[in-house]
């Protein structure tokens, strides 16, 4: 299982990076319904709910 954000792939359709401020990323996944400063990226525990066959 990979996690969120740490282990998705840019590419995602449902992946989303945006920047807060000049040094503050932010990630969101919308399938998840949820976001994660990229700073705490080790601290979020969210798994990917996409089957491996789709995660690709």
């Amino acid at each position: 299982m990979k996690r969120f954000p740490r282990d998705c792939e840019k590419d995602c359709k449902y992946y989303h990076e945006y920047d807060m401020s000049v040094d503050d990323y932010t990630a969101q996944c919308f399938l998840l319904k949820a976001g994660c400063d990229l700073c705490d990226q080790e601290y979020c525990f969210l798994l990917c709910p996409l089957p491996e066959s789709e995660e690709k």
